[in-house]
Parts: C-alpha cells; sequence; structure tokens
C-alpha cells in the first residue's frame, strides 16, 4: 500500500506528461487508483502552461523523455529551475546509459516503457513518497 492510501494527509499532485495520449490516460488512471491527484499534459509548452497556472500546487511530474517539439529533459530542467525541490520521474522506451546518467545526475526518477502496474507504483513511490 502507498502512502496516498494510508495516510489522511493530503493527496499529492502530479503532472503526467506523454505526447502518447494512450499511455498518459494509463498512467492517470493508474495512479488515480493509488489517491494521487492527477494532471494531464500532451507537450512540454502545455505542461509548463498548467505549472505557471498552478504554482506551488504540483509536487511531481511524471514525464516521457522523447516527445516532439520540448523534450522531457528540457521540460524537466526548466521545472527543476523553476522549483528546485522538485520531484520527476522520467519515462521512456528509449533509455540508454546516457539517459540513465543524466537523470541519475539531476536526482530524477527513470523508469523504462514498457513496464508493469506494480514497476510504476515502485518507482512513483521512492520518487514522490520519499
Amino acid at each position: 500500500m502507498s502512502t496516498q492510501e494510508t495516510s489522511s494527509k493530503k493527496p499529492l499532485t502530479l503532472l503526467v506528461v506523454d505526447d502518447s495520449e494512450e499511455i498518459r490516460t494509463i498512467i492517470a488512471l493508474l495512479l488515480r487508483s493509488r489517491g494521487y491527484e492527477v494532471l494531464e499534459a500532451e507537450s512540454g509548452t502545455t505542461a509548463l502552461q498548467q505549472w505557471e497556472a498552478r504554482k506551488g500546487k504540483i509536487q511531481g511530474v511524471v514525464c516521457d523523455i522523447f516527445m516532439p517539439g520540448m523534450d522531457g529533459l528540457t521540460l524537466a530542467r526548466n521545472l527543476r529551475k523553476k522549483d528546485p525541490k522538485l520531484r520527476i520521474l522520467l519515462t521512456s522506451g528509449r533509455i540508454n546509459d546516457d539517459s540513465q546518467w543524466i537523470a541519475e545526475e539531476a536526482g530524477f526518477g527513470l523508469l523504462k516503457k514498457p513496464f508493469k502496474e506494480d514497476e510504476l507504483f515502485e518507482v512513483v513511490e521512492t520518487t514522490f513518497e520519499k
């Protein structure tokens, strides 16, 4: 059980960013099933707009690395400049040594697609509940 399920504190609000509507929707549904409040964005630009509209209300971001326009790594770095304590989980089907090193150096979580439900929850709890 996650902290979200067992705690009476206010649930964390997470922003899920992925250009694939299907993947974004599945991640959002899974996170909502665990008690997280979830916002969704289909691009880095839309995610930045949502962030600005909700300053201080988003505690974490789940973001695809490879997206058209602003990629997930650029988005993560921009958001981290705005909030150095923001927790970020990067996802991708193409994780290599470079992306793994970049994520670790920046303190971002990393999850390889495709993933199983329990893998998502484990990484989300490690990234956002610590």
